[in-house]
């Protein structure tokens, strides 16, 4: 089977969607598959090119930064994208990720060529409107972005979210239900490459910390995010304990991040920012991480709560979203209701005094992964839903004409 990706987030660009689709990618070219993907390009200034990475082809377009989210990038004219996009006219399948430049240049794709379309609800863009900064219509561009989201996602043959509540979301979101219900594929991280026992790079030693337990947020700095939160957590909790922190992740909220590291006794010499981790370097933080907190109101789901699960770190998570249906509450991590006052710190207090406890939920964590929330089992779910239609495609053209 040949599948076209059209996406706005691939690698090396990092942050979760990127993570999904490049794994994603990648697992389907070990299982026997081909697949090419349409990305923008990283840097300004560069043109169209193609190349291959770890067997997938990828084709990137030239492309601008997005305001406010240098990270993120918007493909020049992503209308000839779209008919630039030869490729895809040889694939059995497209898949839409995101519902930017490159992701609308796959739904023209799939018309121009008629090919079954399916599209993935990775990010509550409404989300990130309300936690951006008033700033250039920034949010303003990221409603706009949700309605188009929807619209996009409506006309897909089939659109897929990785939880219930995403799905859920999705389908309240609408002006009218979709045709076929949203399917609910849950995301996978590669069990092989996040595992416990990396030792380098050592972390504590790169970042002048000691030995007392390690928390760690790693994901976009944003409000919606919770990097406030997790700030104040450990501020709370570092009055009465001993206990040391990273924050890793670029966005918005940076200066203010900075600025409070800096200016606040309780973090100051506590809490390093180590800023964007390397993708190698990944695994070791997360495995040297006592305790891994995501105190996110936002997401559809949390790669980087599966990846810090699967290298055996204690996880919080929070109780509502998609994050909390990856975690059973006192057997494979703690969930907490993060926008009540006092309540995740109340939570890392308990860990914090546990050893044993943080020991026995990140082996039963690192377990559930391996289980059911691996790289291969999620690949092995979407080839099942491209093969369902396909074969619904197939008898439609069998048909007779009445």
């Amino acid at each position: 089977m040949e599948i076209a990706f059209f996406t706005d987030s691939y690698p090396p660009m990092r942050d979760g969607v990127s993570q999904v689709t490049g794994g994603l990618a990648r697992r389907l070219v070990a299982l026997g598959h081909r697949v090419r993907v349409f990305a923008p390009q990283l840097e300004n200034g560069r043109g169209y090119r193609e190349e291959e990475v770890d067997g997938v082809a990828v084709a990137r377009f030239p492309s601008v930064a997005v305001p406010l989210y240098g990270q993120y990038r918007w493909p020049v004219f992503p209308w000839g994208a779209a008919r630039r996009a030869r490729g895809a006219g040889t694939a059995d399948v497209i898949h839409v990720h995101t519902p930017g430049g490159l992701g609308s240049a796959g739904f023209l794709a799939a018309r121009r060529f008629g090919r079954p379309l399916v599209g993935t609800f990775h990010t509550n863009l409404r989300a990130m409107a309300e936690a951006v900064p008033p700033k250039f219509l920034v949010p303003q561009f990221f409603r706009i972005a949700w309605w188009w989201n929807l619209g996009l996602y409506w006309r897909c043959d089939v659109a897929t979210a990785p939880s219930t509540a995403a799905r859920d979301d999705l389908e309240r979101s609408v002006r009218k239900p979709f045709l076929r219900a949203v399917e609910v594929i849950p995301n996978g991280v590669d069990v092989e490459q996040f595992r416990p026992g990396f030792a380098s790079p050592d972390w504590r030693a790169r970042c002048g910390l000691g030995g007392a337990p390690l928390l760690t947020y790693l994901g976009r700095l944003t409000v919606d995010k919770g990097v406030h939160r997790f700030l104040d957590a450990v501020a709370d909790v570092a009055a009465t304990r001993d206990v040391v922190a990273v924050v890793g992740g670029v966005g918005p909220e940076e200066p203010r991040v900075r600025a409070r590291l800096r200016d606040d006794p309780r973090l100051a010499g506590r809490v390093r920012y180590i800023g964007p981790v390397a993708e190698a370097e990944k695994p070791a933080l997360l495995g040297q991480s006592d305790i891994f907190v995501l105190p996110s109101t936002s997401d559809t789901s949390s790669i980087a709560l599966l990846e810090a699960m699967a290298c055996g770190a204690a996880v919080v998570a929070p109780d509502a979203g998609g994050a909390a249906e990856l975690v059973e509450d006192g057997v494979t991590g703690r969930r907490v209701s993060v926008q009540i006052p006092g309540s995740l710190a109340s939570v890392l207090g308990e860990l914090v005094d546990d050893p044993a406890a943080r020991h026995a939920l990140a082996e039963r964590g690192r377990a559930q992964v391996v289980r059911a929330g691996s790289l291969d089992t999620m690949a092995r779910r979407f080839i099942t839903l491209y093969a369902h239609l396909l074969e619904a495609r197939s008898v439609h053209a069998r048909r007779p004409a009445r």
